[in-house]
């Protein structure tokens, strides 16, 4: 995932349910590896975003679709 800055209008994120959350700020993106069922191995990770009045939220990962 690429961090992206602010800009003009901030970047917008997708979620897999459809729902979009605009003006944003990619402040980092934490990522690792959980042990799953029968020895296969899932991803899982988390990415913190900044609102452009200063909140930062953390969202997980895996419901991210796109970052525009």
């Amino acid at each position: 995932m690429t961090m992206k800055g602010f800009g003009p209008d901030g970047c917008k994120i997708m979620l897999e349910d459809g729902q979009t959350i605009q003006k944003v700020r990619l402040v980092s993106v934490n990522a690792g590896n959980n042990g799953g069922k029968n020895g296969s191995w899932s991803y899982y990770g988390s990415v913190t975003i900044e609102t452009e009045n200063g909140n930062n939220y953390v969202i997980d990962a895996s419901l991210i679709k796109r970052v525009i």
